[in-house]
C-alpha cells in the first residue's frame, strides 16, 4: 500500500457514512456498506501492517502540501496494528449489531462509521493538532 492512500482510511469511512445518513431509510442498505466498508478497513490495515514491518514507517503529507501546512499522516507498524485491531473491532461489533437488529436505528451506522473515521484519523495523525481534531470527531 502506498503512503498516498493513507488519507482514504479516513476519507471511506467518512464518505460511507454520509451515504449511510441519505440512505437511513433503508437498513439493510446502511447494514451492508457498514459491514463492507469496516472489512475493507481491516484487510487494508493488514495489508498496512505487513508493508510497515517490511518496509518501515510511511508518511504522507494530505493535499501535496509543503511541510508543516499539511496534514501528516504517520503510520508505522504499532499504529499499523492498532487501525487492524479497531478496524477488526468495529467489524465483529457491526456483525453483532446486525445481528440483535440494532442496524435498524436511523443513524446507527453512520454514527459508528464516524467513530471508526476518528479512531482511524486519531491513530494515523502526526502531528497533536490534528490529533485534537480527531478526538473531537470521535
Amino acid at each position: 500500500m502506498s503512503a498516498s492512500l493513507l488519507p482514504l482510511l479516513i476519507a471511506v469511512p467518512l464518505s460511507a457514512a454520509a451515504a449511510c445518513v441519505l440512505l437511513r431509510a433503508h437498513p439493510r442498505v446502511t447494514g451492508t456498506l457498514l459491514l463492507t466498508v469496516s472489512a475493507l478497513l481491516t484487510a487494508a490495515g493488514a495489508v498496512l501492517l505487513i508493508g510497515t514491518l517490511q518496509h518501515g514507517p510511511m508518511a504522507h503529507g494530505v493535499g501535496l502540501w509543503p511541510a508543516g501546512i499539511a496534514i501528516p499522516l504517520v503510520v508505522d507498524p504499532l499504529s499499523a496494528l492498532l487501525l487492524t485491531v479497531t478496524a477488526l473491532l468495529v467489524l465483529l461489533a457491526a456483525v453483532f449489531g446486525v445481528a440483535v437488529q440494532d442496524i435498524r436505528h436511523p443513524l446507527f451506522a453512520a454514527l459508528v462509521l464516524v467513530l471508526l473515521a476518528g479512531v482511524q484519523g486519531a491513530l494515523l495523525t502526526g502531528d497533536l493538532f490534528n490529533l485534537y481534531v480527531f478526538i473531537e470527531l470521535m
